[in-house]
């Protein structure tokens, strides 16, 4: 008995019309999305680092990150800097140590934490906001994950299609 599962883009369609005009749609669907070149920095905003700024436009365009528009450039922006910050603290961090020695009015000395953990802590926060804010963060890239899967759970196909897909997998590989 054949299984109904069809896993989308996986198989052609015979309907050269319908296939055709599939075509034509994903065609106008992404000629119609906002082009956005995120390598060009906007001047009105304060960047601490260019370097990790497209350190960042590198990796989003690696990732296939093609859900970013213009208005996206501040967030980007931000984030760079906080990247810049973070590190900044962590070199702070990695010079001072975990902990500093005070000296108190009275003379004596005391072991405190290293301020600037709890600033590298306020910036991983801030990080993960705003990772968020552009669903680049592994909880977004999750959801986004699990939703595609449910929607193929429920896509069709039988033996045959299975087969065909397996073969074009191992073309692929050869």
């Amino acid at each position: 008995m054949a299984r109904k599962h069809k896993i989308a883009g996986t198989h052609n369609d015979s309907n050269v019309t319908r296939a055709k005009q599939k075509e034509e749609k994903a065609a106008e669907f992404k000629n119609a999305l906002p082009q956005s070149n995120l390598n060009e920095i906007p001047s009105s905003l304060f960047l601490r680092n260019e370097e990790i700024y497209k350190l960042i436009v590198e990796q989003l365009t690696e990732l296939g990150a093609v859900h970013l528009i213009g208005i996206d450039k501040f967030i980007l922006v931000s984030l760079a800097n906080t990247f810049d910050l973070l590190n900044e603290a962590e070199k702070i961090i990695a010079k001072d140590g975990l902990q500093q020695t005070l000296l108190t009015r009275e003379g004596a000395t005391k072991i405190i934490p290293n301020p600037m953990l709890q600033q590298r802590n306020t910036l991983i926060t801030t990080l993960s906001n705003q990772l968020k804010n552009l669903q680049l963060d592994p909880s977004s890239r999750q959801a986004l994950i699990k939703k595609v899967s449910d929607d193929i759970n429920y896509l069709v196909s039988n033996d045959d299609d299975d087969d065909q897909f397996i073969k074009e997998l191992l073309k692929g590989s050869a």
